[in-house]
């Protein structure tokens, strides 16, 4: 690594860990998870006593491989994105999702000031992440953080989250 790449990685450090500290200032455990790996080995962790695992369609969750692994794992996994369910289906897993062990999710957004960010367009996800599951861990990458407040992180999301989501969707 260069110097350049270097002093860019520290800068995303301590913006992840201002953010942490604001998570837990408004009364979140949160964790700096510095890479990839890291976070999967955090998520299989946390799954160690969960029976029931809800998925709450994070490509975040999704690019660390965490669900093949819990699968193997004997784990009951919750996920309503495959495009195999019919529309029944997928709800009747969504609301399963709100009673399950443990619910994994992303954000579409984290203000460094510890603000969570979401537009969700049934409403099952952001259901899940405030009632229901036993615990829950949110994955918010670097790629979300808004150094602004909670309406800069709408535009954030508008802007890199909506379009692809809706696209994906």
């Amino acid at each position: 690594m260069g110097m350049t790449e270097d002093l860019v990685n520290w800068t995303h450090e301590q913006k992840c860990r201002k953010a942490v500290t604001s998570l837990e200032k408004n009364g979140f455990t949160a964790v700096y998870c510095p890479d990839p790996q890291a976070a999967a080995e955090y998520i299989l962790a946390a799954a160690s006593d969960a029976g029931s695992i809800g998925f709450g369609g994070s490509m975040s969750i999704a690019s660390l491989g965490v669900e093949q692994a819990l699968k193997e794992q004997g784990k009951e996994i919750l996920n309503h994105g495959s495009p195999a369910f019919s529309r029944d289906e997928k709800m009747a897993i969504m609301r399963r999702q709100l009673t399950c062990d443990l619910f994994l999710s992303g954000c579409n957004a984290l203000t460094l000031n510890g603000e969570l960010v979401n537009i969700d367009a049934t409403g099952n996800r952001v259901a899940a992440m405030f009632f229901g599951p036993r615990k829950v861990v949110v994955v918010a990458g670097r790629n979300k953080l808004v150094d602004g407040t909670p309406q800069d992180a709408i535009i954030r999301v508008k802007a890199w989250a909506t379009p692809p989501n809706s696209k994906r969707l």
